[in-house]
């Protein structure tokens, strides 16, 4: 099993906006979901068209 990035390295690809890696994590279901701005990152990234 994969380990899941840390809130720290989600972020860091949000705002470098390098979105490859967290796109990879969303669409595997592997975001940390205990991170406060989990659900608001989710909804963000919906609204344009990222789906987890």
């Amino acid at each position: 099993m994969e380990a899941r990035p840390d809130a720290d390295a989600v972020w860091e690809a949000v705002r470098t906006g390098y979105l490859e890696p967290l796109v990879a994590w969303i669409e595997a279901g592997r975001l940390p979901e205990a991170h406060a701005g989990y659900r608001q990152l989710v909804a963000d990234l919906s609204a344009v068209g990222v789906s987890r």
